[in-house]
């Protein structure tokens, strides 16, 4: 009888034990089904100021995200702005050393267009010809350059319509490098900021883009340099001081009179960087709404209703050995010396009422059985709030790091079986902020139970050992 008491009570405090350590867990996933639930109910997004422009948009340049809308898929004429597509395409398929040569039929431009006066046979370096294309919209010199990359006119135009459709554009269509008026030349708000954002992550035209003022020397046919400004009044503060924009990065003007104004404006604040498109809209000497104004009330709108959270960052409490990512694993995921880490350029945006710990995350991980040494993208964060996607990161594996990664296990998209690296992030990414300490606490309680369960277990063998001898005894003196 004494030695079942004794096995009750070993299985009770078992029970007890295993209890205690799956709790937490369950909690933390009912505080996250909770969350999401409650999060679903309250959207709070910044309603936009009013424009004078047709078609306006302005989108978050690093995660994609609309902070304003007015019209974005509507068909517009571009008019100029057509040229940061030109500009795009030669920056992907040309170097800036190579010599562009213009043909009569690429310097036969429509009379009154904006030119620098290039002669036919006259020839200028792929860096010049794309400063003149974006400071000073020469319609000539976009119209060699696309004879340059595609032999000509009409078939660089339809790389133009390509690239777009690769980039996501669905009312888009190009008939030519400049922007000049065709009834089959039109996108959308919505497009031109799509083709903006690729733009601006080609080093090489952010730094065109921002530039004021461009010289271009003597070529084999003139001997006179020629002096261009940007366009784009927001970047000379000067001559046009009331347009003045401190966070303005550069840009792209555009007119013609059926587009009549069109206008793209890069800005940054912060880490928060801004693409503004304005579409039909009303001449800058028009008061109070035109093309600057607009554009000046619609970044002031977003740069004061948003924020922008770098998802590494120490200061937002997201570094791999403080974030909601990796908590539950947080002795082998140390910042400084992890093998897995999340890109240092990957961002969330959201309203200023809004906090972080608001937005979901989605863990994906990618096949990838063949890592290369050094940085490998395993996967990707994704953030959301409200139905839109806020954020994006990836999940760098260092191959070269002392921890290692086990590869055996083939990993697919959206894999919900029981591998072990799938597991690993979508656990992770469920689990609330746990301590080092809390940890070393549940691994004392470990060791504490495991220490009850021998004396136990020595207990239960003393009882039966002691019962065998008294036995023993008892036959012994029955004997003799």
């Amino acid at each position: 009888m004494k030695r079942k008491k004794i096995f009750r009570v070993a299985t009770l405090v078992l029970l007890f034990s295993v209890l205690m350590t799956t709790i937490p867990a369950q909690t933390t996933s009912a505080n996250s089904k909770n969350k999401s639930a409650s999060q679903s109910t309250k959207v709070n997004w910044p309603k936009g100021p009013s424009v004078g422009a047709d078609s306006a948009i302005v989108m978050d340049a690093k995660t994609g995200l609309i902070l304003y809308s007015k019209n974005i898929h509507k068909k517009q004429y571009p008019a100029s702005i057509t040229k940061i597509m030109t500009t795009l395409l030669a920056l992907e398929n040309c170097s800036l050393s190579e010599t562009v040569s213009f043909s009569k039929t690429a310097v036969n431009i429509e009379s009154g267009s904006t030119h620098i006066g290039i002669k036919a046979g006259e020839q200028l370096s792929m860096q010049d010809s794309l400063y003149a294309i974006m400071l000073n919209s020469a319609n000539e010199v976009s119209n060699g350059v696309a004879e340059h990359i595609s032999g000509s006119i009409s078939e660089f135009a339809k790389l133009m319509t390509k690239r777009a459709k690769e980039l996501g554009c669905e009312d888009t269509h190009f008939a030519n490098a400049n922007g000049l008026h065709d009834d089959n030349h039109y996108t959308s708000a919505y497009d031109m900021a799509l083709i903006s954002k690729a733009a601006l992550q080609n080093s090489t035209f952010r730094s065109i883009t921002q530039t004021r003022r461009y010289t271009i020397g003597s070529t084999n046919l003139e001997k006179t340099k020629r002096y261009m400004s940007n366009h784009h009044q927001m970047l000379n503060p000067v001559k046009y001081p009331q347009y003045a924009y401190e966070y303005c990065i550069g840009g792209k003007t555009g007119f013609t009179n059926k587009a009549r104004n069109t206008l793209v404006t890069f800005a940054k604040k912060g880490d928060m960087e801004l693409i503004c498109v304005v579409l039909k809209s009303s001449p800058p000497n028009v008061l109070p709404n035109n093309q600057y104004t607009d554009t000046i009330k619609l970044l002031n709108f977003g740069f004061e209703n948003y924020t922008t959270y770098n998802i590494n960052s120490q200061s937002n409490g997201l570094s791999l050995d403080s974030s909601q990512l990796f908590t539950r694993y947080n002795p082998l995921f140390d910042k400084n010396s992890s093998s897995l880490q999340v890109s240092g350029d990957g961002y969330v945006i959201l309203p200023n009422k809004v906090k972080l710990s608001e937005a979901t995350k989605t863990v994906t991980v990618v096949k990838n059985t063949e890592l290369k040494d050094g940085s490998n993208v395993i996967g990707s964060i994704v953030y959301n709030y409200g139905g839109k996607q806020v954020g994006h990161t990836d999940i760098i594996y260092n191959k070269s790091a002392s921890v290692s990664l086990d590869t055996s296990h083939k990993i697919n998209k959206n894999d919900t079986s029981d591998n072990p690296l799938v597991n690993l992030f979508n656990n992770a990414t469920t689990s609330h902020k746990v301590s080092p300490l809390l940890i070393l606490a549940i691994v004392l309680i470990i060791i504490v139970i495991l220490v009850i369960a021998l004396i136990i277990l020595f207990q239960v063998k003393k009882q039966s050992f002691s019962h065998r001898s008294y036995r023993r005894r008892n036959i012994f003196r029955k004997r003799f």
